[in-house]
């Protein structure tokens, strides 16, 4: 092992020959050394989609290497458990920022052997608490949140100080907070890197955390677009030489059916439509995708914003463009402009104007109670 291999490095060096999965979700994070206000280490996100390892390296240096394994085993447990956002949903008049970080510090600290001294462990809350109260093993940060909570003389809030270990809010390098169904679909992205790169290999304390990140669909693509290939094939031919017209005769060139489906899919990006509404898009669209040699993913609110084009194996981005008013026939018109042979628009259907017709097979995904602008096309529902 090379001398000037820094601590995390040698963590890493060390995770890669052990928990392969830990190891290849860390090489696809970026890591930030020294940022800043991060005393020790913390976890956060870009809106262009790379997720942030944050590490004070003077700390880190002052422990030993398996030490800070564990440390990088905490911080992807926390992106793993979503800890990243979920306190805000609980935020109320008696909210309590410092116990919440100690709850989900508690919540995985147990899976995780080694770690520096100064980490909250289950026997800080059976100290605390005394042998009347019942602390159980392996419980959400919720559980853990609670019993301080119940309990705020045994828990003042000087001293939690030196419990919690990192910050882990999800936020951007410039202190932004993102969209959660945004966040979710990064992590997403990067635990599906992991397995691949780890063969599966998945710890058996993230196996179930890790299923909690892939929703099926709501609908069923497989079928819709077998109905989408029937349409559109039967009204789009392509001239072939190898096939005589009938009705010609043989020095005319004959057409035959084109067999794969070139589809258009519409996003509606305008401000009226959530971030979780249009992260729910993205979810529907990447499968959609497996079922489509090429897609065509078109992004607009009044005028088209970004033309991306994906596969089976290609995922759509997830930086999103727009936020402005809303006209639904630009994309339709790009959509045509690039020969999609059918067309998906997702929206909220509040649209300013009245699209055309395009001709060819047509489906509104319609998030929200409103009518699609135009009475063509197929309609489906997204609850």
């Amino acid at each position: 092992m090379s001398s000037s291999m820094n601590r995390v490095q040698k963590a890493l060096e060390k995770l890669l020959s052990s928990h392969r999965f830990y190891a290849n979700f860390f090489l696809n994070c970026n890591v930030i050394y020294n940022h800043p206000g991060i005393e020790r280490a913390a976890v956060g996100v870009d809106k262009k989609g790379t997720i942030n390892l944050y590490f004070n390296m003077p700390w880190m240096e002052e422990h030993a290497t398996i030490k800070a394994v564990a440390v990088i085993k905490h911080e992807i447990m926390h992106i793993m458990f979503e800890h990243i956002y979920e306190g805000p949903e609980y935020k109320g008049t008696d909210w309590n920022h410092q116990m919440a970080n100690v709850a989900m510090d508690a919540s995985i600290n147990q899976w995780i052997p080694n770690l520096p001294d100064q980490c909250v462990t289950l026997e800080f809350f059976k100290e605390r608490l005394g042998p009347d109260v019942e602390v159980l093993e392996k419980q959400t940060w919720i559980y853990y949140y609670n019993l301080m909570k119940n309990n705020p003389d045994k828990f003042p809030e000087k001293s939690l100080e030196d419990k919690v270990l990192d910050s882990h809010e999800f936020f951007d390098s410039d202190g932004n907070k993102i969209p959660k169904e945004q966040a979710r679909a990064i992590v997403r992205e990067a635990i599906d890197k992991a397995m691949k790169a780890s063969a599966g290999d998945v710890p058996g304390e993230l196996k179930n955390a890790i299923g909690s990140f892939y929703a099926e669909p709501k609908i069923n693509w497989k079928q819709q677009l077998r109905v989408f290939v029937s349409k559109s094939s039967s009204s789009t031919r392509r001239f072939s030489n190898k096939k005589p017209n009938r009705r010609m005769g043989f020095d005319a060139p004959g057409t035959t059916r084109k067999r794969e489906l070139t589809l258009g899919v519409c996003v509606d990006s305008s401000g009226s439509v959530s971030d979780e509404a249009y992260a729910s898009f993205l979810d529907e669209i990447t499968d959609i995708a497996k079922h489509v040699k090429l897609t065509y993913l078109i992004d607009a609110d009044c005028k088209v914003q970004n033309v991306e084009k994906i596969g089976k194996k290609k995922k759509p981005t997830r930086e999103r463009t727009g936020y402005g008013g809303t006209a639904y026939q630009p994309a339709i018109d790009k959509a045509m402009e690039l020969q999609c042979d059918a067309i998906i628009y997702f929206g909220d259907m509040d649209s300013a104007d009245q699209p055309n017709n395009p001709g060819v097979p047509f489906l509104w995904v319609i998030v929200g109670s409103q009518n699609p602008p135009a009475e063509f096309g197929g309609q489906v529902r997204l609850s």
